[in-house]
């Protein structure tokens, strides 16, 4: 996502000429975020950043609320054959040195107008005119989604991937505690339940991680992680082969091979083995 909002700020050449640069300096060496924000390609005044006072160091400030208190008021601008309207709203961003440009979509009894604004700190009034009324609850700030924000799906998918990292150096207990820490961030997660399933699986404590990888497979998961419900199946399967009670394992392959099951539900990313 940090790499989605760089890319934003510097287009796509700039951006590929300094993820290409940041790779041959740091070829088979270890490499932070605090690294790459320092690369002078990375640094250099980004395309957007034109136009207004942002800094494309701002973006590795990561925003963790976009909040909105929005007031429509109508106004004459003396344009020819159409009404103006001007919207004062605030954005709040949670650290002092956000910097950045934030686009605006303004849904109107026309068409859709797409407005950009200057945020800088923790709160930045201005005002923006489109030439349609503005539908009712119709303004929405980051359309494209450039911004990292701090949502709860967010916040509970980096405890996931920071209990990934240690399942990868086999510290499967302290794995499970970043898993519980996700699943009470955001509970039912069916990611968090999963990759629980799969650190008690490589502990051999198959009848915790058969519940797990059960309690995985009772919430919808989002669609790209549509794929632990296949190999949660799989799992128990396994799990169930393991016991000796293959009846019971061919069922839970069967599942797994259900007529809604596509190529993509199948592609689960590496994990601890």
């Amino acid at each position: 996502m940090l790499f989605h909002m760089l890319r934003a700020q510097m287009g796509d050449v700039a951006f590929k000429a300094a993820l290409r640069d940041f790779y041959f300096q740091f070829a088979e060496k270890s490499a932070r975020i605090e690294d790459l924000r320092r690369s002078p390609s990375a640094a250099r005044k980004p395309p957007r950043a034109a136009a207004g006072p942002a800094e494309p160091a701002g973006i590795f400030r990561p925003v963790a609320e976009l909040n909105r208190r929005s007031g429509v008021l109508p106004r004459i601008r003396g344009l020819p054959h159409a009404e103006g309207i001007s919207h004062q709203w605030q954005d709040q961003a949670a650290l002092d040195t956000f910097r950045m440009p934030v686009d605006l979509r303004i849904d109107t009894e026309g068409n859709p107008e797409l407005k950009t604004v200057d945020v800088i700190g923790t709160e930045s009034g201005f005002t923006v005119e489109t030439f349609g009324r503005p539908k009712p609850g119709g303004i929405k700030i980051d359309p494209n989604n450039v911004i990292l924000k701090g949502s709860t799906s967010l916040r509970a998918r980096a405890a996931i991937a920071r209990g990934e990292d240690l399942a990868e150096q086999g510290r499967f207990y302290d794995a499970v505690t970043q898993y519980q820490r996700a699943l009470s961030i955001q509970p039912g997660r069916p990611l968090a339940n999963f990759r629980m399933g799969e650190a008690f699986f490589y502990q051999k404590n198959y009848q915790a991680a058969a519940n797990a990888f059960r309690e995985s497979l009772q919430t919808v998961p989002e669609p790209s992680e549509k794929w632990t419900e296949v190999w949660s199946h799989i799992y128990l399967g396994e799990i169930f082969d393991l016991l000796g009670q293959r009846e019971r394992a061919v069922n839970e392959y069967s599942k797994a091979k259900q007529p809604t099951t596509t190529p993509a539900a199948l592609n689960k990313p590496p994990s601890a083995t």
